[in-house]
C-alpha cells in the first residue's frame, strides 16, 4: 500500500469525488436523521448499525437492508423522503459547512487544469443544499448522486456513468473514495484510485494509495507530470 504525497499520472483529466467522508464529514447528521424517521417506529439506531447498513450506501438500500433486518414491511420511499426532509433541517440549523480541512483550497487548485466531479450515495437534494451553502456549487462540473444509479456503491455504476458523461475513459480519471468496498469494485476498470481515511480501514495489500486526508494532496506537486 502507497501512502504519502504523490502525483496524478499524465492521462489524469478529471478527478471524481465520493462526498461523504471525502469532502465533507456529515455522517453525524446522517445518523440522527435515519434515527428521527426510525423513532416514529419505535426504533432506535446503534451507530454499529448505521455503520454496517446504511454508511456509503444510498438511503433507499440502507432502509431496505434494515427493515429486511427487523421484519418490517414499511413503504421504503416514504422513509427516504422523511430523512432527506430531517437531513435538511439538521444541516440549516448548521451556521457552517462541515467540509474536510483543506478541502476548499485543494478544489480550487485542481479546477484549474482538470475536470471535476462528485459521485455520491447522498440525496441530490441534500447534495444541493449543502454545495449550495459552501458556495461550491458551480465548482463541479457533474454531480452523480443516489438518486441517478440503479445500483448504489459499492457497486462501480456511479463512477463509470461519470466518465460516460465526462466523455472519458476510466484511465483518465482519479477516484478520490474513503470506502474500500467501493474502490475494490473499480479494480480492473484503469481508474487512479486513491484511499481517503485512516490507513487501517483499508487492505494491506491494497493496490492504491491511501491517504489520511485530501488535504494531503495539497502538499504534494498534483499535475505537474
Amino acid at each position: 500500500m502507497k501512502t504519502g504525497s504523490t502525483v496524478f499520472p499524465r492521462t489524469i483529466r478529471a478527478v471524481l469525488f465520493d462526498w461523504n467522508g471525502v469532502l465533507i464529514n456529515d455522517e453525524e447528521l446522517h445518523f440522527e436523521a435515519f434515527n428521527k424517521v426510525l423513532r416514529t417506529f419505535g426504533y432506535q439506531l446503534t451507530e454499529t448499525e448505521y455503520k454496517d447498513h446504511c454508511l456509503g450506501r444510498r438511503d433507499l438500500d440502507g432502509f431496505q437492508i434494515l427493515f429486511h433486518r427487523l421484519g418490517w414491511r414499511i413503504p421504503v420511499k416514504y422513509c427516504v423522503q422523511a430523512k432527506a426532509v430531517h437531513y435538511r433541517e439538521l444541516a440549516n440549523r448548521s451556521s457552517t459547512v462541515p467540509l474536510m480541512k483543506g478541502v476548499p483550497q485543494l478544489i480550487e487548485s485542481l479546477r484549474k487544469y482538470m475536470r471535476l466531479a462528485i459521485v455520491t450515495s447522498a440525496d441530490r437534494g441534500e447534495l444541493e443544499a449543502l454545495l449550495k451553502k459552501a458556495e461550491l456549487l458551480n465548482v463541479f462540473d457533474l454531480l452523480v448522486t443516489g438518486e441517478d444509479v440503479s445500483r448504489g456503491k459499492p457497486d462501480p455504476e456511479g463512477y463509470l456513468s461519470a466518465c460516460e458523461s465526462l466523455g472519458l475513459k476510466p484511465h483518465e480519471c482519479a477516484v478520490l473514495e474513503d470506502s474500500p468496498n467501493t474502490l475494490d469494485g473499480l479494480e480492473g476498470f484503469g481508474f487512479f484510485s486513491v484511499g481517503i481515511g485512516d490507513d487501517r480501514q483499508f487492505p494491506i495489500h491494497a493496490r492504491y494509495m491511501v491517504l489520511s486526508s485530501p488535504e494531503e494532496l495539497l502538499y504534494s506537486s498534483v499535475g505537474s507530470c
